[in-house]
């Protein structure tokens, strides 16, 4: 088995301030610590959850960090009313280092230097919403997800040469949605920062020194604003408090595969925000005031170990629908009820919907009304024809959910124009090069680069680009290529270089022989040879400029001054 959650235990109750709950490695082996209140610190033995030790804080007195063991100095460390000449807004413990100090403008520093004066690039309005202290083979790395002035910002400290070097990159999320939850674990060169969002967007920032790169992993069903997140490894993540099949879950989710291995119902009602820590083994969640320990093992999964989690309907099938366009019998009565028509006919008056959440809510319960019957929706396919229109043609709303639902279920009839979803497509962003050598259509293009951007796995993709003909495979090439020959930043629906590239691979893997052996193919792949060969000058002309830039700092840097002691040993030979 490649993942596994055991039964809860409770492990603390009467936790009474849930944000400054924390749970960390203690300085007795086969123990944690733990902030539980304010004023109250314990000492757990996991193995039968017994307090070892306690302490409480003088009156007036509250804890504004929690407390951490320092391997480095042999001690506890906290901070109380956050007494400091800056408001320190959490200690991070390291291994080989002292503690690092995170300030509330930003600035970081060692524990030993605390009372020096820390200047940060944060104010009073700037928000940090997560931080953590990353140890890489040979880099310390304070890693700080920020709300700066509105925008999502990934700060990250590098410790190189006796000194804190800050790098700032900017984090994209979806329009109309807030960051959940945030974790980060290390890497060898590099820190892989996990972003959940609200919409179910899982984002990893891939981060090192010199660079950020980002990219949205899965799509998570049932994230709600009280789930929390850790990281286990680049390819595991542990959720709690996710929706699933109307139940509050705990559950280790592979991000790879894009399905939970594991999960198992909370212990108490989700009445309040949830925190999850994961140490030794044991997954640590709170849950209403109490909390609770899972112990839990994770191992590399493998496509079996996933498909046998998943729910399969073994009752026999009478009827499989062939792919494609659906189809139905006229000997079939239509399973439309009263209600169904009632909501298209709202659909099509402008009058009865007019805001994008009614026109949404009242779409979505048709589809819900048809879930066991899809030719009930065929069935009103002058109906259906109806609300395409308004969609891509109506301008005081753009609801893109029905849009992709539609798409999904290719429930939008052939009689809709091609110009109006080329409208479509430029009001999700998407704009023409004007240029006229594209082989695609707008609204064409538009769809093809949704796909080009959206995640997946190269086996079973490459098993799907089978069934496509050669024709069409050809066409997707020079589409493919057109697009590398035409990069615009500035346009959001288009894809990256990076996925372009990636697709052109599995598009070759998946027809290689035929590629290699038709005639048909030999103008596409020389337009691709070229391409390749263009963006390979093109970034050796990158390196060759980084190596002149590198030479010319290291010829015009103001050399540093060395450090001259205030006595000289002289060793005298005398022969």
């Amino acid at each position: 088995m490649a993942a596994s959650i055991g039964e809860p235990v409770v492990f603390a109750d009467d936790i009474k301030d849930p944000s400054v709950l924390n749970v960390a490695t203690c300085g007795t082996e086969g123990s944690v610590i733990v902030t539980q209140n304010p004023n109250l610190i314990n000492i757990y033995k996991v193995e039968d959850q017994k307090a070892l030790q306690s302490w409480s804080t003088k009156h007036n007195e509250h804890i504004t960090s929690p407390v951490i063991w320092s391997e480095h100095n042999q001690k506890y460390v906290t901070v109380i009313n956050t007494k400091a000449k800056c408001a320190i807004n959490r200690i991070l413990p390291s291994d080989t280092t002292e503690p690092v100090v995170l300030f509330n403008n930003g600035g970081v520093a060692f524990l030993g230097r605390i009372k020096d004066t820390q200047e940060g690039p944060l104010s009073d309005k700037d928000e940090i919403l997560f931080c953590d202290l990353m140890r890489m083979s040979s880099d310390l790395c304070v890693v700080c997800l920020l709300n700066q002035e509105g925008k999502l910002q990934l700060m990250s400290y590098w410790y190189r040469n006796d000194e804190w070097i800050r790098h700032t990159h900017p984090v994209e999320v979806a329009p109309n949605t807030q960051v959940v939850s945030c974790h980060a674990v290390p890497g060898r060169n590099n820190v892989e920062v996990f972003i959940l969002c609200l919409n179910g967007d899982l984002l990893c920032q891939n981060l090192s020194f010199d660079q950020c790169t980002s990219q949205i992993l899965q799509t998570i069903v049932g994230v709600t604003k009280t789930t929390s997140m850790v990281a286990l490894s680049s390819t595991h993540i542990v959720l709690a408090g996710c929706t699933k099949d109307n139940q509050d879950v705990i559950g280790i989710y592979d991000v790879k595969f894009g399905a939970f291995e594991v999960c198992k119902p909370l212990p108490a009602a989700k009445k309040s925000s949830i925190k999850l820590f994961a140490l030794h083994g044991h997954l640590f969640v709170l849950c209403h005031r109490t909390l609770h320990m899972f112990s839990y093992s994770c191992h590399p999964s493998s496509l079996s170990s996933i498909l046998g989690h998943q729910r399969v309907d073994v009752q026999p099938q009478t009827e499989t629908p062939p792919p494609g366009p659906l189809s139905w019998s006229k000997s079939k009565t239509s399973s439309s009820n009263t209600e169904a028509n009632k909501l298209y006919s709202e659909l099509q008056n402008i009058s009865m919907a007019k805001t994008q959440k009614e026109f949404e809510k009242k779409f979505l319960s048709i589809m819900k009304s048809h879930e066991s019957d899809a030719t009930g929706l065929l069935s009103e396919t002058t109906t259906m024809e109806q609300i395409v229109q308004r969609c891509v043609t109506d301008q005081k709303f753009w609801p893109h959910n029905v849009l992709d639902q539609l798409l999904v279920h290719r429930l939008v009839p052939n009689s809709v124009e091609d110009a109006k979803v080329a409208e479509a497509a430029k009001m999700d962003g998407f704009s023409g090069t004007g240029k006229s050598n594209s082989p695609l259509s707008e609204a064409k293009s538009h769809i093809v680069n949704k796909i080009v951007k959206k995640p997946y796995n190269d086996v079973f993709i490459i098993e799907c680009l089978h069934t496509i003909t050669f024709q069409n495979v050809l066409t997707l090439l020079e589409y493919l290529c057109y697009l590398i020959s035409n990069l615009d930043t500035q346009v959001s629906s288009m894809p990256d270089l990076a996925q372009i590239v990636s697709f052109i691979c599995v598009l070759i893997d998946a027809h290689y022989q035929q590629l290699v052996l038709s005639p048909d193919s030999q103008e596409v792949l020389i337009s691709l040879h070229r391409t390749v060969e263009g963006q390979r000058e093109y970034f050796a002309e990158f390196l060759t400029l980084d190596v002149l830039i590198s030479q010319m700092k290291r010829q015009f840097a103001i050399p540093r001054p060395r450090a001259v002691g205030k006595y000289c040993i002289e060793v005298l030979h005398v022969y």
